[in-house]
């Protein structure tokens, strides 16, 4: 999904929420963001990013749209090292399908790694799950994943496939469904434990090489269980997202 796709979306999703039952045009965007934050861009600005004249953004910029769609600012870049990037292919197609499924493909040769497919079908963007920390069923994991330690038994998304058996079998199971054999279910205590591993860090992603300059990776600063800490992080705080889960 490019920079200018993003943000069409978003004016279909804006107009969605301010009930207009219609996408919000350039003009209305321009508009309501001088009146609500006593700051714009022009009309003519926004359309050369909606067209790929403008495929990056300036910080001020970028946060200034942030704030009015309700977005995490690191929504609003043009991601090539995207898997969807080069179009749909057999190892990629569950990217491009309906949000709230598992993508799951192979490193290495050997490794697998899982994302929630988070973009209505056609768009290709999903969310690599990078740690979890294990609550239920550590026993049946390290058996598949003998450790010494339950922090390294899923700290870095190659060691919690193994641990959880996650593989290419599971490729398109929907995460939503409970009957799934591969689901995300809601924590009960999640407002607790967020509250105590705050704030969210917000950080340039690690092991790759393309687009690795981008503010697209983020962890609770308080998890023991995150894979690698950043040594210097973009800005800490809660990420506003909930347009995009």
């Amino acid at each position: 999904m490019t920079l200018g796709e993003k943000v069409r979306y978003l004016r279909e999703v804006e107009g969605a929420l301010r009930g207009f039952g219609r996408e919000m045009t350039q003009q209305e965007v321009v508009r309501a963001m001088k009146m609500e934050q006593r700051n714009s861009i022009s009309q003519s600005y926004l359309s050369q990013i909606e067209s790929g004249q403008r495929p990056h953004l300036t910080n001020q910029t970028r946060l200034l749209l942030a704030r009015f769609f309700k977005v995490h600012p690191g929504y609003l870049v043009d991601d090539p090292a995207c898997h969807g990037a080069p179009g749909l292919t057999a190892r990629n197609r569950v990217m491009f399908g309906e949000p709230g499924h598992a993508y799951v493909y192979l490193i290495y040769g050997y490794h697998f790694c899982v994302n929630a497919v988070c973009q209505p079908a056609g768009v290709a963007e999903a969310v690599l799950i990078r740690a979890v920390e294990p609550t239920v069923g550590e026993d049946l994991m390290l058996k598949a994943r003998p450790t010494p330690n339950s922090r390294s038994l899923t700290n870095g998304p190659a060691k919690l496939c193994e641990a959880m058996q996650i593989n290419r079998v599971l490729d398109g199971a929907d995460l939503c469904d409970a009957k799934s054999e591969l689901i995300i279910a809601q924590n009960p205590v999640w407002t607790a434990f967020r509250r105590k591993a705050e704030p969210v860090v917000t950080c340039v992603r690690i092991g790759i090489t393309k687009a690795a300059e981008l503010p697209l990776r983020f962890y609770l600063e308080g998890s023991a269980f995150v894979s690698r800490k950043a040594p210097a992080c973009l800005n800490n705080g809660p990420v506003a997202s909930s347009k995009l889960m």
